[in-house]
Formats: C-alpha cells, structure tokens, sequence
C-alpha cells in the first residue's frame, strides 16, 4: 500500500513525528504551509486568532503539488488549538478529495486529546474512510511514534 504523510506544524512537534513516521514507514511527505506565515510568537497568534473565527474559516494555504489518487493511504499531523485541528489542515481538507483513502489524523496537542478533530476534518472532507486518529505529546520518544507507525503496517 502506498502511503503519503502530509503534515502542518507550527513547531516543529509536528514535523519532528512526521519525519519520524515517513522515515518508519518510508513513505513520501509533504508538509502544508499557511500563505501567510502565523508569527512566531505564540501569544501573538492566540490573541490574533481566538475570538476571530473569520482567521480560521479563511486560511489561505501554499499551493502543494500532490497527486491524492496515487496514494492509499494519507496519514495527516495537526497540531490541536483549541479542541480542533489547526486550520492550514482544515483548509487543505476541504481542497482535495480523498475517496477511497484511507484518512488517518495525528496530533500533538498540550492539554487536549485529539478531541472532536479528526470527525470534524472528516466531515470537512466529505470523503474518504477516516479511521481514529493518535495523538502524541508534544515531545513523543521514539518508540511511542514507532509503535504508531508499526500499527500502520
């Protein structure tokens, strides 16, 4: 089965896991990137975004070159803020199609589980067979993400 891991990480949490799971499972990556980077400051980016739900709705992503169909398998990484996935990943669910995938959600998040996240990216995404996701502390060790990755196989 071919399997692609797509990921956004505001961190590099996220793309620590992902480079972890491709590495793993040797599949391809790509990593989702907002047009307009998020500041740096991570207290910036809560007091710009919390009670602005048009930020969320509208968040423009770079273009990404993936062929969906090639792939059996998608496994997505998000960081969660607050209790639903970040929104370059929402953005980039709602741009493609994924029937016949299998869709499965990772996540870091510090205080909340992956929550309601995953559901809400399937229902976003209106296709494909989302299965329930992980979610990883902010710093996994190495075998958390191996025992992942192994369940995967």
């Amino acid at each position: 089965m071919s399997k692609i891991d797509i990921y956004y990480s505001y961190g590099n949490h996220i793309r620590m896991i992902a480079e972890k799971i491709k590495n793993n499972l040797t599949c391809d990556i790509l990593e989702i990137k907002p047009k307009v980077p998020y500041s740096s400051d991570y207290q910036t980016v809560v007091d710009e975004t919390e009670d602005n739900l048009q930020i969320r709705e509208t968040s423009e992503i770079e273009d990404i070159n993936v062929n969906i169909p090639l792939y059996d398998t998608v496994i997505l990484g998000t960081p969660v803020w607050w209790g639903i996935a970040a929104w370059p990943v929402d953005t980039f669910v709602k741009n493609n199609n994924f029937d016949g995938k299998t869709v499965i959600p990772f996540c870091t998040s510090a205080s909340s589980g992956l929550g309601e996240s995953g559901q809400l990216l399937a229902k976003e995404a209106g296709t494909g067979n989302w299965v329930e996701g992980h979610r990883f502390s902010s710093n996994p060790s190495s075998s958390d993400i191996k025992s992942f990755t192994d369940s995967l196989k």
